[in-house]
């Protein structure tokens, strides 16, 4: 029994960290840089997520819209599931290491294809 609980423990952060595509994003854009500002991943999924016919206040509005999101939900609860490391004081964010974590790994190629 002790052997199928970390497993489901591990779909189970999957599921969460994979079932809002904000996250996915931040998971994606963290894939591709391994460390970043929160406000150069705040540029980088604003821009994923803007439309090319958005004019500029309704970039302000999402660009807005994605640092709360991500200061106050996304980076603390990916965190919280040790996919990244998040310096709330220094505003840095990095990927973790998952070598040897098959369920880290898959979760990253989850995001990466969904994002």
């Amino acid at each position: 029994m002790s052997k199928t609980r970390p497993m489901v423990r591990n779909r189970e952060v999957a599921y969460r960290v994979l079932a809002n595509p904000r996250q996915r994003r931040l998971l994606t854009t963290l894939a591709e840089r391994g460390r970043d500002s929160v406000d150069g991943l705040v540029e980088a999924v604003t821009r994923r997520e803007c439309l090319p016919d958005d004019d500029a206040e309704d970039r302000r509005r999402v660009r807005r819209d994605v640092h709360v999101s991500l200061v106050h939900v996304h980076l603390p609860m990916v965190a919280d599931h040790g996919l990244i490391e998040y310096d709330r004081d220094e505003g840095d964010v990095a990927l973790l290491d998952g070598s040897g974590s098959a369920a880290f790994e898959g979760v990253l190629e989850l995001a990466v294809s969904e994002a």
